[in-house]
């Protein structure tokens, strides 16, 4: 056996020349007492597709072993294997298989992914049978066997990939229904907060306008007869607003009799008569008296009254 010659790979990498095992589409690299499996050069020769490393020294294979999805045929047998990688389940081409006497307790799930398997040799490992029933496994001593083998194995271990993956699906679902519910309290508990802090500013706020109506009273008693008067014309403003509508209907039946001057009591003259100094205006309320709504000497009673209390 000649030395292993090196060449220069991708970024410089130096890659394992080997060409001195390769034969056309098949490199026998067994019997060599290697360690690690030689990944980057056979992933970067895809005419290799026939792959022969068996009774070697191999304990495990790389995580991305998957890439080398142009392989058909491969012999990993007499190594010391105890897992194959999560990705072995894309080496979609993979018709022919021997894992046979290696330390293998279980396969990856996406071993059912295998679909274009067609021969397993799965013996001489110490597969548990609670994840593969060992009559699944069976001996390939014969071709047959070894075609039974694969067309047992991959379906089951598709069957139980996918009760793995609903269980998952299952158990993401109650997970995300639990956060939706945990998010569903924090939003409670922040609008609670939040309200909390909005009665705890209004009692401060009340406290301290109480603090200073104490402290000053006359201001205090002045500012609450303006709140009340502003209300009360509020409240009269609506009311006359309402008996306009009817008002009108009705002195234009009686237009004749009384010229069209509506009469109504001095109280209720005087209130709405001081809305509209307030409101409206000493020119609005000129206008107003023109129009015989409301008398001059109300306007002038009133407009004292109002600027007495200006005063």
């Amino acid at each position: 056996m000649g030395k292993k010659s090196k060449s220069k790979g991708v970024a410089g990498k130096k890659l394992e020349d080997l060409s001195e095992w390769r034969d056309g589409f098949k490199v026998d690299l067994s019997l060599q007492r290697r360690e690690t499996f030689p990944f980057d050069e056979l992933e970067n020769n895809k005419l290799i597709t026939q792959i022969d490393i068996s009774s070697n020294q191999l304990l495990a294979l790389p995580p991305n072993f998957g890439d080398l999805n142009h392989i058909v045929r491969l012999d990993l047998s007499m190594n010391s294997l105890t897992e194959l990688p999560e990705s072995f389940g894309q080496l979609a081409f993979l018709r022919w298989l021997d894992l046979s006497n290696n330390q293998l307790v279980e396969l990856p799930f996406s071993f059912g992914e295998l679909k274009s398997l067609q021969r397993l040799n799965m013996q001489g490992n110490p597969i548990n049978p609670e994840m593969l029933p060992l009559e699944a496994v069976g001996p390939c001593v014969t071709d047959n066997d070894c075609k039974l083998c694969a067309q047992k194995v991959v379906p089951y271990l598709a069957k139980v990939w996918a009760k793995a993956e609903k269980a998952a699906e299952k158990k993401a679902k109650k997970l995300g229904k639990r956060a939706d519910k945990l998010e569903a309290k924090r939003l409670a508990a922040e609008a609670e907060e939040k309200e909390q802090r909005k009665l705890e500013k209004a009692a401060l706020r009340k406290e301290k306008q109480a603090l200073w109506a104490r402290e000053h009273p006359e201001e205090a008693a002045a500012f609450a007869a303006k709140k009340a008067a502003e209300a009360t014309a509020a409240e009269a403003a609506a009311g006359i607003a309402a008996g306009s509508g009817s008002g009108g209907d009705g002195g234009g039946g009686g237009g004749g009799g009384g010229g069209g001057k509506v009469e109504v009591g001095y109280s209720h003259s005087v209130l709405r008569i001081g809305i509209m100094l307030l409101v409206l205006g000493n020119f609005t309320v000129l206008g107003l008296t023109k129009l015989g709504w409301i008398s001059d000497d109300d306007v002038a009673f009133v407009t004292a009254k109002v600027y007495s209390y200006i005063k």
